[in-house]
């Protein structure tokens, strides 16, 4: 039975790809790309049949040089992301000889090019070594433009770029010519096979309709999956792709060697950070299931006293109006505290936690650090009072409530989200009226310029939009959520400070002390040191 594949691909700037590596790999030549003075070099890959070139007629001579054409192709495209090719890959029924193959394939090529008008590079490959020997297949590969006597002109393919569905309804007209041409060239070499290019449901419901349900039933199977030339080349070296795609699958230690050897022998074999090793895995398993860890885990099991992990201050409860979710690293820090509270070894476990508590405080201050640089980027905004107080406070080290409070990382958390969100808000109306001078200015700087260039009109659609943000109705939002955040930022704060108090207290420093520094400590500096006593 003859296999039916036919497959459209696009060719991309944006995605790093090239016509001329494209045309280079098909017909295995190496192509140089004068204008960035790439060499494609695929001279030596094996399994190329035959190549030709194929145009609209009247087309100039060069554009059946592979060379000149497809460098010509390249050279017509001139944005970052442009299209600069398509593909239709379509496989070749095994059952006709070699002859019948390269005529079929240059009817499909033909037909690309009377359907679009455009030049089209056939190139017939035939089966791996190692792969399926029926195998044989066919690279069509179009121009982004069409070809006339004037060289490139407009975009080529352009139904299969339309919306609104009609791009899918050209790929299934391609689909279901290809089907025809394969067909006749099939009946033509005195073949009863053929193809169809529905899906395998379609065509199961129209063997029903027509009474021949062992057909149907046949039919009725899933469909098969396109491999890719990644898993492909991976089964021909002997190599479960499995290994690679699902880790939790459980294979033969001979098998995971063999792939690790035959990924350092291809250079993409990447050793693990030591910090991601085994050894430190071992480690962190060892610590985490040591005696005291242990024990404290059976006290919070069995005690009535510890509070659960899913009621922590539900809303309303004193924790601030955002209701932000704690990150892994603070539930992770306050239940270690909890349960070594339980078990009296709270100094003990934290101060093994030193290094990740000293991570998570700079996180807190980095975050307070960028909502001031944030509002003095923008002209006009000055930094208030509150936020001053509310970042002192997030500011200020408390070593002491680490292991001695409950629910201290969680609050010191919603604080630093809070002066965020503050200082997100407070920023919208003078980066809305900043938008607005902006665009007058070069709205006048384009005062000599018809009104109708697309340039005026890009300036005055940006001018629309950003009066639109200075509105009364827009500024009553804004100052609404300006409203809700402060108010959130300010109950944060006054959690912390009333449940977590330090010796001073922060607004008397604030009104007294210099300005505050908000870097972090280096680690040894004075009340840097995360050791607990």
């Amino acid at each position: 039975m003859a296999i039916y594949h036919a497959n459209i691909k696009n060719f991309s700037r944006g995605k790093g790809e090239s016509s001329m590596a494209a045309a280079a790999y098909r017909t295995g030549v190496d192509l140089v790309d004068t204008q960035t003075r790439e060499i494609h070099r695929y001279s030596l890959r094996r399994g190329v049949v035959s190549f030709r070139m194929l145009a609209p007629k009247g087309a100039p001579e060069w554009c059946l040089d592979i060379h000149r054409f497809w460098q010509a192709n390249e050279a017509a495209e001139s944005r970052a992301n442009a299209r600069v090719g398509r593909e239709l890959e379509v496989s070749l029924p095994s059952e006709l000889s070699p002859g019948a193959r390269e005529a079929l394939a240059l009817a499909l090529g033909q037909m690309l090019v009377d359907r679009y008008s455009c030049a089209v590079l056939v190139a017939i490959h035939a089966p791996s070594e190692r792969g399926d020997q029926r195998n044989f297949h066919t690279h069509l590969l179009m121009s982004a433009r069409q070809v006339g006597p004037g060289a490139l002109g407009a975009r080529a393919g352009a139904a299969f770029d339309a919306r609104g569905g009609a791009g899918a309804d050209e790929v299934k007209a391609v689909r279901e010519v290809v089907s025809g041409i394969v067909n006749t060239h099939l009946a033509a070499a005195g073949r009863f096979e053929t193809v169809d290019h529905r899906s395998l449901v379609d065509q199961s419901r129209a063997a029903a309709a027509a009474g021949d349900f062992e057909r149907a039933a046949a039919l009725n199977r899933p469909p098969t999956r396109y491999r890719g030339k990644a898993i492909t080349a991976m089964l021909r070296k002997g190599v479960d792709p499995r290994v690679f795609r699902h880790p939790a699958v459980q294979l033969p230690a001979t098998t995971f060697d063999q792939a690790v050897e035959l990924a350092a022998q291809s250079g993409t074999f990447v050793p693990p950070s030591a910090g991601h090793s085994h050894a430190s895995a071992l480690a962190d398993h060892q610590r985490e299931h040591s005696p005291a860890i242990t024990a404290a885990s059976e006290v919070y099991k069995s005690s009535e006293r510890i509070e659960p992990l899913g009621s922590l201050h539900p809303r309303g409860s004193g924790r601030g109006a955002l209701n932000q979710v704690p990150s892994p690293t603070a539930l992770h820090l306050s239940r270690v505290a909890r349960l070594m509270r339980a078990n009296g070894n709270g100094a003990e476990v934290l101060n093994a936690e030193a290094e990740m508590i000293e991570a998570w405080l700079e996180n807190l201050n980095e975050i307070a650090r960028n909502a001031v640089i944030g509002i003095g980027a923008v002209p006009g905004a000055q930094i208030e009072p509150v936020l001053r107080s509310a970042m002192a406070c997030a500011s200020v080290r408390r070593v002491e409530a680490h292991a001695s409070s409950r629910y201290f990382f969680e609050s010191a958390e919603e604080l630093a989200a809070a002066i965020a969100e503050y200082a997100a808000a407070y920023k919208v109306p003078f980066e809305a009226a900043r938008r607005v001078d902006i665009a007058r200015s070069e709205l006048l700087a384009l005062s000599g310029l018809d009104g109708r260039d697309p340039k005026v009109k890009a300036v005055r659609q940006e001018l629309t939009k950003a009066k639109a943000l200075t509105t009364s109705g827009a500024r009553y939002g804004q100052d609404e959520r300006v409203r809700i955040a402060k108010a959130a930022m300010l109950e944060a704060q006054r959690v912390i400070e009333t449940d977590f108090p330090t010796q001073g207290n922060v607004r008397h420093l604030l009104q007294n002390a210099a300005p505050l520094d908000w870097r972090v400590a280096p680690r040894g500096a004075p009340g840097s040191s995360l050791r607990l006593s």
